[in-house]
């Protein structure tokens, strides 16, 4: 755990200008005291609910849109205006990197971690199909020494809710089984259920009674006041672009998996590579189309 303290301490020196709010900051305290024991698995939700896709045919490209400079480095493909771009590889990642990498995000701070050692992915297109290519059922084991994060993901769940603004600004607490966008965090004393969006933490002990809570607000003029304070000090801002990074890393790995069959791929941080596996590498990075090609360095 010691990331984890380093981590928590580089966000206590910030004061009120954090990455985090106030309640962020309890709960990473209260992991790194030890008050729920040796973590050894997580476990990251991302449940939410959405329609079927309409099949558009295509359509002429309205006056006034450059449709070329829309498709920018991706294929230039034919305009159908409807159509959900974010699940088709060319153009996005997935609910998984839209939306599940703010979770992850979290858990990392919680946590202290940093690359996962390896990434297999289960599920696939079961609900939609509707021309859709990244998965709408997924969970995926994330290894690191001595925790196992496992992510468990679906699109077609409308009883599962993100946590309402009611809540996130209030001191109240969501109806955790039914939180879409909670972390739970499994210790050999302990467990707790940590809010993603406001809605604060609360711990359990081994009877399953609570022993520790914190209400939660947003933590959204949090990132706006660093991001400005950044702009006028020079200074790096606390959630710099490595750590989003490291974050977006899971859920790349994630759909490389996916896309190779669901097999486990194991990852390099010092690298970046995925060693000994050149059908992996490949998706490591996109094919551009010209003249919006990115070169190695910049």
């Amino acid at each position: 755990m010691i990331a984890a303290a380093r981590k928590y301490e580089r966000v206590v020196q910030v004061g009120a200008q954090t990455r985090s709010s106030e309640y962020v900051q309890r709960g990473i305290q209260y992991i790194r005291e030890g008050r729920l024991g040796a973590v050894h698995m997580v476990r990251v939700n991302n449940q939410t609910y959405y329609q079927a896709e309409q099949t558009v045919s295509e359509q002429p490209v309205p006056r006034g849109l450059d449709w070329d400079m829309w498709c920018g480095p991706a294929p230039l493909v034919p305009y159908r205006p409807g159509t959900w771009f974010y699940n088709l590889w060319d153009f996005g990642c997935g609910t998984i990197a839209g939306e599940a990498v703010h979770q992850l995000d979290l858990t990392r701070m919680l946590l202290g971690l940093d690359y996962p050692l390896s990434a297999v992915h289960a599920g696939g297109v079961f609900r939609y199909q509707d021309g859709r290519e990244t998965p709408d059922t997924q969970v995926v084991t994330f290894e690191f020494p001595s925790l196992t994060l496992v992510l468990e993901g679906a699109l077609w769940a409308p009883y599962m809710k993100k946590i309402p603004n009611s809540i996130r600004d209030s001191d109240e607490f969501p109806n955790w089984p039914f939180t879409s966008t909670k972390v739970e965090i499994f210790g050999s004393e302990g467990f707790m259920n940590f809010g993603r969006q406001g809605g604060g933490w609360q711990a359990y002990g081994a009877d399953g009674e609570v022993v520790a809570s914190q209400s939660g607000r947003q933590g959204d003029q949090l990132h706006l006041q660093d991001f400005i304070s950044c702009i006028r000090t020079r200074r790096q801002p606390v959630g710099d672009v490595e750590e989003g990074h490291k974050s977006a890393m899971f859920g790349h790995l994630a759909n490389i998996s996916f896309r190779l069959g669901n097999r486990k791929i194991r990852f390099d941080p010092q690298s970046q590579t995925i060693p000994g596996d050149d059908e992996a590498n490949r998706l490591l990075r996109r094919e551009y189309r010209e003249p919006w090609g990115v070169p190695e360095e910049v």
